[in-house]
């Protein structure tokens, strides 16, 4: 029988890690802000995680597992190419609440080996392959010397601009994200462009 006391305890952490490392990355985040802010010991919190780390990975988990079945869900429904990666692209930016910079910045130089390679394992199915899949259902159209894992590489790094939480509403108004959309695929397909809309 599950303790339900224990199941909302860890769910709460979870919850409020969430918030804290998306907002103000792995390094700036402590068990004992999380624990202020539960209103619970440091030890409560270690009676469900080992460390800070083993939080950050369940974090990371749970949070891409969520927009990874997402993206599948938008790849398979029935509507113009131009729109599928244009929905892709707006999920990513409203749900995806952080320093996209600082998360990489985190993994590199913060976090042991294990849970970085575990991390990006993670990030790979859920965030990078549905987007390869995206591609891979247009590349007839795309430049023969572009491959789809290059290009999903490119568009992800410039959609990380569109998904910063340092980046403010003033900058993202000024640069719509259907324009960077429209000038990218107009890039990687040349004249096959209106093939797509």
């Amino acid at each position: 029988m599950v303790d339900i006391m224990t199941y909302n305890l860890r769910t709460q952490i979870i919850t409020v890690a969430t918030d804290l490392f998306m907002k103000q990355g792995y390094v700036a985040t402590s068990t004992r802000q999380i624990a202020s802010i539960l209103n619970v010991t440091q030890p409560a919190i270690y009676h469900h995680f080992k460390n800070k780390e083993e939080i950050f990975l369940e974090v990371i988990s749970q949070f891409a597992v969520e927009i990874g079945s997402d993206l599948n869900t938008i790849l398979i429904k029935q509507q113009s190419k131009k729109d599928c990666l244009l929905e892709m692209a707006l999920y990513l930016r409203d749900k995806h609440k952080m320093n996209f910079t600082l998360m990489m910045n985190d993994l590199q130089h913060s976090v042991s080996k294990k849970t970085n390679s575990s991390i990006f394992s993670v990030w790979s199915e859920n965030y990078f392959n549905p987007f390869i899949r995206y591609f891979e259902s247009i590349e007839k159209f795309i430049i023969p010397e572009l491959s789809t894992v290059v290009v999903s590489q490119h568009f992800l790094r410039i959609l990380s601009s569109y998904i910063s939480v340092s980046y403010s509403n003033d900058v993202l108004d000024t640069i719509k994200i259907e324009d960077m959309i429209n000038i990218f695929l107009r890039g990687i397909t040349n004249h096959y462009f209106n093939q797509l809309t």
